[in-house]
């Protein structure tokens, strides 16, 4: 199911939960999201802009291993189990008529605004020092494919042929940036 289609379905669920399979996982989208972290089972909410409807999604999930818990705390609460194929379970009775989803909305976003980041400021040097440790992961994995026949001989010499001309485009871009045109540089004969 496409996110336009899910967004549409979510405007319109006025009383519960839509859990839709997606590989090994269950998740819940806005509304559903909120009803089954709120009044199921805690669990993270996590957004992201969805760029070509122009809208902020709110989702969260679960492993398919953990569904017969979800079902347990769903039967314990009354609330309807309707299974809808092997891709789609729709959770019924859920809504009250105290629930602010705007206001839970803004509270989402809130907290994912107030999470610092975990990422520490990088260096263009630390940069590229990464690049080159992972271009060097990918040519011996790439050997390693070539010797045990997985990639013929062929594959692995146009590998090499593209990974060579990308780092040589990162090593221009680094020596191009203005980073390294800000060092100072060594005088003549020291």
């Amino acid at each position: 199911m496409k996110i336009k289609d899910i967004i549409e379905m979510e405007k319109t669920n006025l009383s519960g939960i839509t859990l839709l399979k997606e590989g090994m996982f269950f998740r819940a989208y806005n509304r559903s999201a909120m009803r089954i972290s709120t009044k199921v089972k805690v669990l993270k909410v996590n957004t992201k802009l969805i760029k070509y409807v122009g809208q902020t999604v709110m989702y969260c999930g679960f492993p398919d291993n953990i569904l017969p818990e979800i079902s347990n705390l769903c039967v314990q609460k009354n609330y309807g189990w309707n299974v809808r194929g092997e891709k789609r379970i729709d959770i019924e009775g859920v809504a009250t008529t105290d629930e602010d989803y705007e206001g839970w909305v803004s509270a989402v976003i809130k907290k994912a605004e107030a999470v610092p980041s975990l990422v520490a400021p990088v260096t263009l040097s630390e940069i590229l020092r990464i690049v080159n440790v992972q271009f060097e992961q990918l040519r011996f994995m790439a050997r390693l494919a070539k010797d045990l026949k997985h990639i013929s001989i062929e594959q692995y010499d146009s590998f090499l042929v593209r990974n060579i001309e990308i780092e040589r485009m990162a090593d221009g871009w680094g020596k191009g940036s203005t980073f390294n045109k800000n060092v100072e540089k060594p005088l003549p004969g020291r």
